[in-house]
């Protein structure tokens, strides 16, 4: 009887789900067809590492190839992982790859006598031909609401849709500019595996107030957001600051959407009182997580032997490959979700579980992680990217202060000759006893402290 209640409960929750799909394509005409009649396809493969390596970006900056975020999403796809979010299980994948020296590099398809090659260059040259005006389709902002201090500019990202509009242009406004004032500049975004791009307008808060920021496109797709002016407080101030460098900062090799998503968890963090040595010590391993309301991927096609018990259970009673793999908490229906959260925690998180968010929380932190998704929606049923980056933080916070507050605390009753070595030391402790990812010891050394005090520098200005 519990199987088939689930079995119903899977197909509910299946109909609640919105999904997006989409296809590459030039003008509308696909060029896959075309391209797998080729007779050959030749690969080149990156130099083995040594097998020394525990890590795939150790191991990659080692034979000097990129290990950026957006680098090895490139990497994943070209070796069959098209869902990569920087999880341990795709990364001991990839790094097998690279040990035996069968990590692809690139591809690329011999025709015969060149007639394929002639023929996509024929495809290609018919759609340019034919290529028609393409309108935007939508423009949507990172935040719903935007926080600016008198006297001081925040930056607002804004995107369009789809990303080969004919005219991507936008024209900045303020309601009210006795409040707050904007100016808009064109940003190119950091290709992290979807091309689109990136918009930023800059608001100047006037006097303290509420008014709306408005971005406009020549087809009139318009998006608004709320803007609020406030007076600033030396506290205040110093968060905003360091948040704003956070945002606005290029060195760390982030893409957007990774630089946006530690900011605002810094901001809740740092707000709920939290040291900037201690919360860089949390961004430097939030780094190297996974991505804001992701769920784990149960793809394990190349390594079955390698999937977990727990997500083959997921696969064979709700569909988890289908409804909920590799997919993000803005495109699935929080309701029916908190449904299932209820029906695993009765059998105690005993069959299964799944992980979900940038630290890939899993059973009953799961469980609390959606609820406080709940908490941040405006309806109750969906939410967006910015609530669920701003829910983790609070999820983060909450974590730190309440069931680890040991980690925290390991880390506040030790000396430091420095704030530098504080940060670093904040990344290796949130590694070992709140992460706790594969080879861990190595990683709180070698990866997670390092980056934890270059992300403290950052927040200082230097």
């Amino acid at each position: 009887m519990r199987k088939i209640l689930r079995k119903i409960s899977t197909a509910i929750i299946a109909a609640s789900l919105i999904c997006v799909s989409g296809i590459d394509s030039l003008a509308g005409v696909n060029l896959t067809s075309i391209e797998a009649q080729a007779a050959d396809v030749h690969y080149t493969y990156f130099p083995k590492c040594n097998s020394r390596y525990t890590s795939f970006v150790d191991a990659l900056d080692s034979i000097d190839v990129d290990s950026c975020m957006s680098s090895r999403v490139k990497i994943a796809a070209l070796n069959g992982i098209h869902d990569y979010a920087g999880l341990a299980s795709q990364d001991m994948i990839l790094l097998d790859l690279l040990k035996k020296g069968k990590l692809v590099k690139s591809k690329y398809l011999k025709a015969e006598a060149g007639e394929i090659s002639r023929n996509i260059q024929a495809v290609k040259a018919e759609a340019n031909s034919n290529n028609a005006t393409v309108s935007v389709s939508e423009i949507y902002a990172e935040e719903n609401e935007i926080t600016v201090y008198i006297g001081e500019m925040a930056p607002l990202y804004v995107h369009i849709k789809p990303y080969n509009a004919s005219d991507k242009s936008l024209k900045w406004s303020s309601d009210n500019t006795s409040i707050a004032q904007v100016q808009g500049t064109v940003e190119q975004n950091v290709n992290t595996g979807i091309v689109f791009n990136s918009y930023c307008g800059y608001i100047k808060g006037i006097r303290e107030g509420k008014t709306y920021v408005k971005a406009k496109a020549s087809n009139g797709q318009t998006i608004s957001v709320l803007v609020k002016v406030e007076k600033k407080s030396e506290t205040n101030t110093k968060i905003a600051t360091m948040v704003a460098r956070l945002r606005l900062n290029r060195s760390l090799g982030l893409s957007e959407e990774k630089k946006y998503a530690i900011a605002s968890m810094a901001e809740v963090m740092l707000k709920d009182g939290y040291e900037p040595e201690f919360v860089a010590g949390v961004l430097g391993n939030i780094i190297h997580e996974g991505n804001v309301g992701q769920f784990e991927s149960s793809n394990y096609a190349a390594y079955p032997q390698c999937k977990p018990k727990y997500l083959k259970y997921m696969d064979g009673e709700y569909d988890y490959a289908r409804n909920f793999s590799g997919n993000n908490i803005t495109k699935v229906s929080l309701v029916y979700l908190s449904q299932l959260m209820s029906q695993l925690e009765s059998d105690n998180w005993n069959y299964g579980k799944f992980g979900l968010g940038c630290v890939q929380w899993t059973g009953s932190r799961t469980k609390t992680l959606v609820d406080i998704y709940l908490q941040y929606s405006d309806d109750g049923y969906f939410i967006n990217l910015d609530q669920a980056t701003k829910a983790e933080g609070k999820m983060l916070s909450n974590e730190l202060s309440g069931n680890y507050s040991y980690v925290y605390n390991s880390w506040k009753n030790q000396h430091y000759t420095s704030k530098e070595q504080a940060a670093f030391e904040a990344g290796k402790v949130v590694c070992i006893k709140y992460e706790v990812p594969s080879d861990r010891y190595y990683k709180a050394e070698h990866v997670r402290g390092p980056e934890a005090r270059k992300v403290y520098r950052v927040m200082m200005g230097k």
